[in-house]
């Protein structure tokens, strides 16, 4: 038993940190732009220009054991950068402790919406080519059980143009990928999704700097809510079926 443990451990950690490494490694692809190089083009300090090793690479353990800091010039990193390698290797342990619950379109949705969450998170936009090749992708990806959910797709779309046009609150990748969970998981998937994403955000508000942007990026919310929403949703329907059972002895 303790062996099976240890062996179970050392996966998740293993996994924790391939995770955090395609989570910096999308980090470096929104940061030069969809038209720059990222696979020959050496890292180097946004500051001093200086390159970066190896050693420098590792995701988490660098931040900490250089203190937030360039190794160079000394300069403080800042920690958003570490909390977006955070995120990737949770997510990647999250969705290989629950990959029973996801279909392929659920994993290539999620890789499209975690790397225009990270866009979102640091620029505040959204390349539209970045949405396209998320879109042909899942256009060749088989449909997940269940069927399209036209209806809740375009009456939910319709509403956000509406509301983005006279608030100026919604951008385009907002409105897309809301109307990407409404037409895959329909109108109760999606308003869970929705209703937990607004609930982070207002967790969040409070403890945010007060000399921050007034805007807050809606994708990285909606990232970790489409990612916990099929437990929770599982979650609620057992409670319902158990709450009618209980209802139902004589």
């Amino acid at each position: 038993m303790a062996i099976l443990w240890l062996e179970k451990t050392m996966l998740l950690i293993l996994i924790f940190f391939l995770g955090a490494s395609l989570g910096s490694f999308g980090q470096l692809v929104v940061e030069r732009g969809p038209a720059a190089d990222v696979v020959f083009t050496p890292s180097h300090c946004a500051t001093c220009l200086w390159p970066l090793t190896w050693a420098d690479l590792i995701p988490i353990i660098s931040y900490g054991h250089h203190h937030g800091r360039c190794r160079h010039c000394q300069q403080p990193i800042a920690v958003a950068s570490t909390l977006r390698e955070w995120l990737g290797g949770l997510s990647a342990c999250w969705l290989v402790n629950f990959a029973g619950d996801y279909q392929l379109a659920d994993f290539i949705a999620l890789g499209g919406l975690f790397v225009c969450a990270l866009a979102d998170w640091t620029n505040h936009y959204v390349y539209q080519r970045t949405l396209l090749i998320c879109s042909v992708l899942l256009l060749v990806t088989p449909f997940p059980t269940g069927g399209p959910h036209w209806f809740a797709a375009l009456a939910l779309i319709g509403g956000l143009v509406l509301i983005a046009r006279l608030t100026q609150g919604l951008g385009s990748a907002d409105i897309f990928w809301l109307g990407l969970i409404f037409f895959y998981r329909g109108s109760v998937f999606g308003l869970g999704a929705l209703f937990i994403a607004n609930l982070l955000i207002l967790t969040y508000y409070p403890w945010r700097e007060q000399t921050a942007d007034r805007q807050i990026p809606f994708l990285p919310y909606l990232f970790v809510a489409t990612l916990i929403t099929p437990q929770l949703f599982g979650q609620s329907q057992r409670w319902v079926l158990l709450w009618q059972s209980f209802w139902s002895l004589p």
